[in-house]
């Protein structure tokens, strides 16, 4: 394994042979937003995960001293990515969602290390939603489906045929 001295997120990127436009696809947001990100100084460590594990890889934090470097442990958030895995295959809705389509269902497709994917029984649309945007998912009731509660709001983009993830 080949290790670097330092890289900038746009290097890890770059090294990485993927554009900002195919990254930007897979984290759920526009080249734009992907650009700026790239360029700020300070990120959450759940956006940096986030931003690692959809180019393939995984986030690890390690404390230098002299003498003495110690990974850091409990940093990881693979609790919601476990739950998500436990309902493939399974159909679910999803809160919050526009009034009048409250109550559409989708079956969980797929989960990735970054992403979620959906399909809308109705009409079998194909929705992604990039996991650092699930909030937290709800235990089925014993007559119905767990809900997944989003950072965010899902809304039917007319012109594209598409769901979108908008964020608040």
């Amino acid at each position: 394994m080949s290790e670097q001295a330092s890289a900038t997120m746009k290097d890890l990127r770059a090294r990485r042979g993927t554009t900002q436009a195919d990254l930007a696809a897979r984290l759920g947001m526009n080249q734009g937003a992907l650009s700026r990100l790239e360029s700020r100084g300070n990120l959450s460590l759940n956006m940096l995960r986030s931003y690692v594990g959809a180019l393939g890889g995984e986030l690890r934090l390690t404390a230098v001293f002299p003498g003495e470097s110690i990974t850091l442990s409990g940093f990881t958030d693979t609790e919601t990515r476990d739950d998500l895995l436990a309902l493939v295959y399974k159909q679910c809705v999803l809160h919050p969602m526009p009034e009048d389509r409250k109550a559409d269902r989708f079956l969980v497709r797929r989960v990735d290390d970054a992403l979620l994917e959906l399909e809308k029984i109705s009409n079998m649309q194909l929705v992604e939603i990039p996991i650092r945007r699930v909030l937290e998912i709800l235990p089925a009731p014993s007559h119905g489906v767990a809900t997944i509660v989003l950072r965010g709001r899902l809304e039917w983009s007319a012109h594209r045929k598409l769901w979108d993830l908008a964020l608040d």
